[in-house]
């Protein structure tokens, strides 16, 4: 065994304390954000199957009046409904 090597030891077994510590802060650290990651995609999933589930609009949008030509080039749209007066998006 190399003197290097006998001293990188004799320094590692004085450290171990600090070595111990800064190991378990890394992986408070990973653990934490693997547990960060993975709620913020669990919540991603539960918002895009109750908005599939239903039927929630991609957009949303308001209009006091629409345009004279509007009505007749909604047609080609799916999913838009007539409803009294106005018109929405099914």
């Amino acid at each position: 065994m190399k003197p290097l090597d006998r001293k990188l030891l004799r320094d590692l077994t004085h450290l171990k304390g600090q070595i111990l510590a800064i190991a378990l802060i890394v992986a408070c650290g990973i653990a934490s954000f693997v547990s960060m990651q993975t709620s913020y995609e669990s919540l991603e999933l539960s918002q895009s199957t109750y908005y599939n589930q239903y039927r929630f609009a991609d957009v949303f949008g308001q209009l006091t009046r629409p345009p004279m030509g509007w009505r007749s080039r909604s047609k080609r749209f799916r999913g838009w409904r007539r409803y009294k007066r106005g018109w929405w998006w099914m």
